[in-house]
């Protein structure tokens, strides 16, 4: 045990096996671990219980309990430090049992996996960023294939555009979005106003053509008063903009469409106009 105390700076103890909260022996890198003496859990038979965080408590008792049955146990919970911090601890345990296979004493160990956990944490919210962005950029992606697909017309591409919206949000299937363009309106599967909405301006050539309208059918997961995150407000933002172009890219098709037909038809026009004087 003093080997493993040494190599892991780990706190070892010795715990009554019938008793939750009795202590038989704690050893003394309690102190530059946690700020405690030895003394302090010896003398205080609810010394653990009452640092262990409560959110953790019925977790921790319950590892407990199975390591007392005999059963190697192997938890994580947070433990508060003697400056009022709390620290994760990795609580390992097993019980020793007589030649008649009765517990006699609970062994374990403390480690402080504070920085662990961290980095745990950290890693997972930038893997789950990344997902996020990835998500973004697919649905700028989808977005843009819809625009450039052949054959569509102005109201098929806006139709398609307003369905992969929801595909760049946090919780797309909670999202439905609706597309207005000069009073015509476009909405993707389950759109309703609610009140966990935004809306952003949809621009053609400087002037106001409508709007982008993303609302969530339910209240959304997440911190109180946050519907959108900011990233999804820039998206959304981006889209707008987007839609905007893409609206005025059709329109100057259009407008060079009927200026080809009127020339086409001039040319006709002529045409027959110069059979017809030889």
């Amino acid at each position: 045990m003093s080997r493993l105390i040494e190599v892991k700076r780990a706190i070892a103890y010795a715990r009554e096996p019938a008793d939750e909260h009795g202590f038989l022996f704690v050893s003394a890198t309690l102190g530059s671990l946690l700020g405690y003496q030895p003394v302090d859990v010896l003398a205080d038979t609810a010394f653990w219980s009452r640092r262990v965080h409560p959110e953790d408590q019925a977790e921790a008792l319950e590892g407990l309990r199975q390591a007392v049955q005999g059963r190697r146990h192997v938890q994580r919970y947070r433990f508060r430090h003697a400056d009022g911090r709390y620290r994760w601890l990795r609580d390992t345990a097993e019980v020793r049992l007589d030649d008649e296979g009765t517990p006699t004493e609970l062994l374990g160990w403390w480690e402080d996996v504070t920085d662990q956990v961290q980095t745990e944490a950290e890693l997972a919210q930038r893997t789950h960023d990344l997902r996020e962005r990835a998500k973004e950029l697919s649905c700028l992606y989808a977005m843009a294939e819809v625009a450039e697909r052949p054959g569509l017309t102005p109201a098929e591409v806006l139709q398609g555009v307003v369905e992969v919206v929801p595909q760049g949000m946090q919780f797309p299937e909670l999202v439905a979005a609706r597309l207005i363009v000069d009073s015509e309106e476009y909405c993707s599967a389950g759109f309703t106003e609610t009140a966990w909405c935004a809306r952003f301006d949809v621009v053609v050539h400087g002037r106001t053509a409508g709007a982008l309208v993303v609302c969530y059918r339910q209240s959304p997961p997440g911190a109180p008063g946050r519907v959108f995150l900011k990233e999804e407000h820039v998206l959304l933002g981006l889209i707008a903009g987007r839609v905007g172009r893409i609206v005025e890219r059709m329109r100057a098709q259009e407008d060079l469409r009927k200026a080809r037909d009127v020339l086409e038809e001039e040319v006709r026009r002529r045409t027959a106009e110069l059979r017809l004087s030889n």
